[in-house]
């Protein structure tokens, strides 16, 4: 018999139920969890007992859901959620049950359940009850609905992106007929609150298995997700899933298939980390549309500032080109598009410090705003620009893209060398051009020679903000200046120090303020 190290307090709660009468059973993710070998992040309690007896039989507790049978039982100052077996009423709003009806068999309360591996049980007395196959599809790997997945998705349409996330998070393949019934239902997504979409997603995308994101273009479900991202559509044969006579048909790799391909790959390689995985997901948009799409899923300020500042100075790096101008380019020799190219930087470096000029010269230099920095005097800037820890995010996702550039440019030489040997392949699963469009700017080591950089930076104490000035507004006032000047004359001694560190000690900073004021 499955033996499952039940917490303390989960055991007690069990015993004093069990002890007056009842059925009780751990129950749900926690059960599923345990048998992955997982540990549980909560612990459910399911049993026969109606909530009025739940409070008598225990002296601390809290009515959380007590309308659908949930008590929240206070145990050693610890809550466990307890909820009396129940049968759903009917769903109309697509997400929870009009009533629920109080039933004493725990078959009808686990038959209401949205996965087999959800809809297990667990008690040290009976072991575990598996009703549904929960353990079969553990083993296989599989996420399946209880009974119909139609009905189970019609009554509560989160369920679809739940099946998905689980996807991600277990690294699990969805049932055949469960994944056909996301497509077919899918269009329900839209009764679902912005808020839990973004829960349900942000858990996703920071799994061990971002790339089953995949599934949501596959089945069709994106313009119901992120509809920004609803590009490159349809089924297709897939490690994530396979729908054969798809709805969609074969998908064409058109830019947007290509733009979808590159986002799943840049998830694979980032660091799992909330911002850098969101920024990795918005990385095709610019600043103003990860700022509206991030805003539109209800994120919190600081994700909106991060991850558009971040995908805004990647985008200045990585350029997203389509086929035809690729190809238009790979006509031009190699030493004039050289040239072309550092001809166009210099009119736009150019361009830029004309309108810092026009602004003011105490404004940062044109060279914090443009390009992935590789100087030291360039990565003070930035981070300058960016603030210490959106740099530190930043330089994680170039790292993921400077490790998937050095993947695909290997893909590609291997795939060219063999090419004669395997000309039934080709180019199906990588795209020459799109490879070439894509990568090559910025090596693994140069990304890792500017964290070095950058930590050495931070080691040394280097200022990089107006407040690691070795000189105070007030030192600035005691000099006489007033008003805006003394902001003016604070950012023009930190664009100072920013090219050259060492002046920041406070005689060499009045020292400079003089000079200026001599000029």
């Amino acid at each position: 018999m499955l033996n499952i190290n039940m917490p303390g307090n989960v055991k007690d709660i069990i015993n004093v139920l069990q002890d007056k009468g009842y059925e009780a059973y751990a129950v749900g993710g926690c059960v599923r969890d345990a048998v992955l070998g997982k540990e549980p992040h909560d612990w459910d309690i399911t049993t026969s007992a109606l909530p009025e007896k739940i409070k008598e039989l225990f002296s601390k507790t809290v009515d959380t859901g007590i309308e659908h049978g949930t008590v929240t039982v206070i145990m050693n100052g610890e809550g466990y959620e307890v909820t009396t077996y129940r049968i759903d009423g009917k769903y109309k709003d697509g997400r929870h049950p009009e009533s629920v009806t109080f039933t004493p068999s725990l078959t009808e309360d686990l038959k209401r359940r949205d996965f087999t591996i959800n809809a297990m049980a667990y008690n040290e007395s009976e072991g575990l009850v598996d009703l549904f196959g929960g353990i079969g599809d553990i083993e296989k790997k599989k996420i399946t609905c209880v009974g119909n997945p139609v009905d189970r998705f019609n009554e509560d349409a989160l369920r679809i992106l739940r099946a998905v996330r689980f996807a991600g998070t277990l690294g699990f393949d969805i049932e055949e007929n469960t994944l056909k019934a996301c497509s077919t239902v899918g269009k329900r997504l839209e009764l679902v609150s912005r808020e839990r979409i973004q829960v349900e997603l942000d858990k996703l995308i920071t799994s061990d298995h971002p790339e089953k994101i995949e599934i949501a273009w596959n089945v069709g479900i994106m313009e119901y997700i992120v509809p920004e991202l609803n590009f490159g559509n349809g089924i297709e044969d897939s490690a994530c899933g396979k729908i054969k006579g798809s709805v969609a048909g074969k998908v064409e790799k058109s830019r947007g298939y290509e733009d979808r391909k590159f986002i799943i790959d840049m998830l694979k390689v980032t660091e799992n980390n909330h911002y850098v995985r969101w920024a990795a997901l918005l990385s095709v948009f610019t600043r103003d549309e990860v700022r509206r799409i991030l805003k539109g899923l209800k994120f919190d300020n600081k994700t909106v500032k991060y991850v558009s500042s971040m995908v805004e100075r990647f985008r200045g790096e990585a350029e997203f080109k389509t086929k035809a101008e690729v190809n238009a380019e790979a006509e031009i020799k190699s030493e004039t598009r050289a040239k072309a190219e550092a001809e166009i930087k210099s009119e736009t470096r150019a361009k830029a410090e004309a309108e810092v000029k026009e602004k003011g010269e105490f404004n940062v230099e044109a060279k914090a705003i443009h390009g992935f920095p590789r100087t030291d005097e360039e990565i003070r800037f930035t981070v300058y620009k960016m603030g210490d820890e959106i740099f530190s995010l930043y330089l994680e996702l170039v790292q993921g893209y400077a490790k998937l550039a050095y993947q695909k440019t290997n893909i590609k030489a291997n795939m060219e060398a063999n090419m004669e040997a395997d000309t039934d392949e080709k180019d199906e699963k990588f795209d020459f051009t799109d490879v070439e469009a894509r990568f090559g700017r910025i090596t693994e080591d140069e990304a890792k020679e500017v964290k070095k950089r950058y930590k050495d930076i931070r080691d040394r104490g280097e200022c990089t903000d107006l407040k690691s000035l070795d000189i105070t507004g007030e030192d600035v006032i005691n000099l006489g200046y007033r008003g805006k000047e003394v902001g003016e004359v604070l950012k023009y001694l930190l664009i100072e120090v920013l090219k050259k560190p060492e002046l920041n000690n406070k005689s060499d900073l009045i020292k400079i303020i003089e000079d200026y004021r001599g000029l």
